[in-house]
């Protein structure tokens, strides 16, 4: 009212949204305490109390404990469901479904919450879980490159309504119309966002923000990049300055031991013999420092993948397998070298005690 949803692009062309939108679902969020309250009735803290859990670190510093879990109604989320491929779910007027696209501790709070049969409290209406598994399938209630939705409470549309809950935010998710270019599109709608929303002269609220899902996927492979960069980097130099102390090493121990290995051809040692000394020895040295750096990053790693787990439903399992092959290459490579150097001094120093 008093506004529409069309603005003008860059050359003056008028564009509106409804040009591009095909199958689209709005959802509404709602803080689960009544207009003009500041107390949430449903909070992570006390689910946790409950059930006898810690609060997972994801809330750690963060104001979503003091704000509470956002309540939708069900016909918006079995709309954003159905427009997923999913089957709508059943949720009664008594009833109550945990849905969370973070993952980790977050999504195994509610599902633990939830399997309890533990009831929830809101407006004095006392709900009992509709199933026995926090939703993270269709859980994304906005396009985000991490996680968007921290936890939210979906109940009846008739009971919804009785609340009278705070508004907190609305969201509104568009596929493009079938057939339609996506880069045409994406250009075209990013001239929609108008700064201020005018309704009879008043300012209600903004049109906040907008993404598109190639944007999110451009943001998400940059920061998997940056992650990704900064661990192989900072750890491929600390390996290489290692094996290359090591390599240096072993080869001074080999230059001072020729006399030795001399010895050990005078004595009767044929050449393979010799060789596996030199390999058991160089194998030694290099492979305990592995197996400390090892131990080390199996420890660190379990505090990454919980830090990680603090952004969403984010995977590093990949990143983690190529650093790993990466660095073992170059561990790898270093002591191949470093071996093929010292047989070939100690071949050397043989062959000076025949000539000699």
């Amino acid at each position: 009212k008093g506004k529409s949803a069309d603005n003008n692009d860059e050359t003056g062309k008028k564009v509106n949204i409804a040009d591009v939108a095909g199958e689209h679902v709005q959802i509404d969020s709602y803080l689960s305490y009544p207009l003009g309250g500041s107390n949430p009735s449903v909070t992570p803290s006390e689910m946790c109390k409950i059930i006898g859990e810690k609060l997972p670190k994801a809330f750690g510093g963060s104001t979503a404990d003091a704000m509470g879990l956002f309540v939708t109604p069900a016909s918006q989320y079995n709309k954003l469901r159905q427009m997923m491929g999913e089957e709508p779910v059943h949720i009664g007027h008594d009833q109550y479904l945990l849905t969370c696209d973070m993952g980790g501790e977050l999504a195994d709070l509610y599902t633990k919450y939830m399997a309890g049969g533990h009831t929830l409290t809101l407006g004095g209406h006392t709900l009992k879980p509709a199933t026995d598994k926090s939703d993270e399938d269709t859980a994304a209630i906005a396009n985000s490159a991490m996680g968007s939705n921290g936890g939210t409470v979906v109940v009846a549309d008739e009971l919804l309504s009785q609340l009278n809950l705070q508004p907190y935010s609305s969201s509104l998710l568009v596929n493009y119309k079938q057939g339609m270019d996506t880069t045409e599109a994406d250009e075209s709608i990013k001239y929609t966002v108008l700064d201020n929303l005018l309704v009879d002269g008043k300012e209600p609220g903004s049109w906040g923000i907008f993404i598109t899902r190639s944007e999110m996927y451009a943001q998400a492979a940059q920061m998997n990049g940056l992650i990704s960069y900064l661990a192989i980097y900072i750890g491929f130099v600390l390996v290489v300055a290692c094996a290359a102390i090591l390599s240096i090493q072993q080869l001074s121990n080999v230059a001072d031991g020729s006399r030795s290995y001399r010895v050990l051809a005078q004595i009767g040692c044929d050449d393979r013999q010799i060789r596996h000394s030199v390999m058991a020895q160089q194998a030694v040295f290099f492979l305990f420092p592995l197996a400390v750096g090892l131990a080390h990053s199996f420890v660190a790693l379990k505090v990454i993948i919980e830090l990680v787990s603090i952004f969403g439903n984010m995977s590093i399992g990949g990143t983690v397998g190529l650093t790993c092959a990466i660095f073992l290459a170059a561990y790898g490579g270093y002591f191949l070298v470093t071996y093929l150097m010292s047989t070939g001094m100690v071949r050397a120093a043989i062959a000076t005690r025949y000539s000699e």
